[in-house]
This record gives C-alpha cells, sequence and structure tokens, in this order.
C-alpha cells in the first residue's frame, strides 16, 4: 500500500513540473482587462496614430469598420489619422530547460490597398505600409531591425500579400531562446493610408521535461507525458450591428446595413417635409442593435 501511494506522488508531481513551474507567462495577453497592462506601446516622433485596446467593430480613430475582438470582449489595434510607426511590446523571460511555443491570432485591414516593406520602421522616408512581428534583443532599440538585434522575425507583411487577413492563429516555438529574456515586438507603419494591425490571445505554453524515473526495483511505470497545448478559440459569429442610416439616401442606407452584416428589410414610403423626400427618415431596430447576422431593418422613407 505505501509504494502505491508513492508511485502516485511521483506521477503527480511529474504533472505539475510539466504544465506549471517557471512556465513563460506574457502578462494580460489576451487584454481583457480593456488597457495595455503588462505591454508597452511606442510611437515614432512626429507621427499620428498609436495602439488602442478595442471592443466592437469600430476602430477608435478612423472609425473604419474592423473585425471584432476573435476572443473574449477585448482585443489590441492600431489605428490613425496620419502617417506613423507604432510599436507594441512585451519583455518575457524564457525559463532554462523547458519548451516553450508561443501562440497568438493576427488579424489586419490595410486600406492602402499595397504593402511597402523596405528593412526599416521609418515611416518619414520611402514609401512604408507593413505589419511583422519580431522576436528580439530587449536590450536593443525598440525599432531596430538589425539582423544583430533581431533573433526571429514570426510574421511579416510583404508586397503582393493579401491587403487584409481574417483571423489567422500562428505559433512559434521560442524554445531555441530557453534561459533569455526575449521582446515579443508587434511593429507597424502606415504612410500610405489607414492600416488597423490588430492581434489578440498572446500566450506562451511552457513545458518541462519530465523527471527521471525513480530506480528499481520495482521499475515504476513512466510519467504521464505533457498535456498538449491547448487549441486555439473558435471565431466568434459574425453578429449584424445595426448601423444608423437615418437621413440617408435609400441607396446609401442598404449598402451601409449591408455592410453590417444585416439585411434590408421591408421599405415602407411615408408623407415627409421637402428635405427628407427620398431618404430614411425612420428605422427598426435602432441603431447599434445586435442581431444575428443578415436580421432585416425596416425603413421608412420620406416621400411627398
Amino acid at each position: 500500500m505505501g509504494r502505491f501511494l508513492c508511485l502516485i506522488s511521483l506521477a503527480l508531481a511529474a504533472l505539475v513540473l510539466a504544465t506549471g513551474a517557471g512556465a513563460a507567462t506574457v502578462t494580460n495577453g489576451d487584454f481583457e482587462t480593456g488597457d495595455f497592462t503588462g505591454w508597452t506601446t511606442w510611437n515614432a516622433e512626429g507621427g499620428f496614430g498609436d495602439w488602442f485596446v478595442y471592443t466592437g467593430t469600430i476602430s477608435p480613430v478612423s472609425g473604419s469598420t474592423i473585425s471584432a475582438p476573435p476572443q473574449g470582449t477585448w482585443a489590441a489595434t492600431t489605428d490613425q489619422d496620419g502617417a506613423g510607426t507604432h510599436i507594441l511590446y512585451q519583455d518575457v523571460a524564457l525559463e532554462p530547460g523547458q519548451t516553450h511555443m508561443l501562440s497568438f491570432t493576427l488579424y489586419y485591414l490595410n486600406q492602402a490597398g499595397v504593402f511597402f516593406s523596405p528593412d526599416t520602421l521609418d515611416y518619414s522616408g520611402e514609401a512604408n505600409q507593413q505589419y511583422r512581428i519580431d522576436i528580439m534583443d530587449p536590450a536593443a532599440p525598440v525599432d531596430s531591425v538589425d539582423p544583430a538585434d533581431v533573433f526571429a522575425t514570426v510574421f511579416r507583411t510583404m508586397p503582393g500579400d493579401p491587403t487584409s487577413k481574417p483571423y489567422t492563429p500562428l505559433t512559434f516555438d521560442l524554445t531555441p531562446f530557453a534561459g533569455q529574456t526575449v521582446r515579443l515586438r508587434f511593429a507597424e507603419v502606415d504612410n500610405q493610408f489607414f492600416f488597423e494591425a490588430s492581434v489578440d490571445d498572446v500566450h506562451i505554453v511552457s513545458v518541462a521535461p519530465p523527471p527521471p524515473p525513480p530506480p528499481p526495483p520495482p521499475p515504476p511505470p513512466p510519467p504521464p507525458p505533457p498535456p498538449p497545448p491547448p487549441p486555439p478559440p473558435p471565431p466568434p459569429p459574425t453578429r449584424c450591428r445595426v448601423p444608423r442610416v437615418l437621413g440617408l439616401r435609400l441607396g446609401a442606407a442598404k449598402t451601409k446595413i449591408r455592410r453590417a452584416h444585416c439585411s434590408v428589410g421591408n421599405v415602407r414610403r411615408v408623407r415627409s417635409r421637402r428635405s427628407l423626400r427620398g431618404r430614411v427618415v425612420s428605422q427598426n431596430p435602432r441603431p447599434g442593435t445586435i442581431k444575428r447576422r443578415n436580421f432585416p431593418v425596416k425603413l421608412a422613407v420620406g416621400r411627398r
């Protein structure tokens, strides 16, 4: 009985070591604090815009329609009303002797319609419209792209890439840097037009090697294998967020409703003053209401 209890204790100790002790931690990697707790933002001097923690589907500065956070309520995105360089970073200590797997969900909307990816993060010179994610030396300048400072580039947009990307889970093996502190850098440069570069659910799964089995006799069973990393969460279903279309002409109202993942419901004509003839005078549901995708929005349009 005593030997059986000893074997159970050893197995439990192996499980704890494999999943918990010394794990690398990304603070607030899902941004659910509603702010950048644990992160640092940096913007090039003289530029416009920043990184923002956002919710919903409207970008914080330009008012562009963007994807909602892929998990939880909050995510991070860049936004601007002029050219600039915007960096979001966090330094993470990687425990020696463990494997470390970085995971995150990336998505973006480049409204310039084209990428330019020179080997610089300077927005003030040549054409530069890019999003890149790097593993860096934390002692290096935060905007450096020197190969001596950048240990690895996890992701980078290049000319010819799609100008929008849906929720895309990415992983990167940080095990070669175990025993070091590294910097996770999310950098976006824009000097062509609006560029909403977004990220969410940044985390690192660290796994320690199992301890050696106790000596015989009798030989103990092997320790249980470490649990696999959790799969990325599925993206949330697209919802109809009813837009405000009051005062718009019918055609423009229909376009705006469909872009908001809603559908156009019954359209009726009502008497109105001259200035509102041919324009939407009432809608149902009211603006801002969240409904299932393709929910019909009823309109009343002014007439003589």
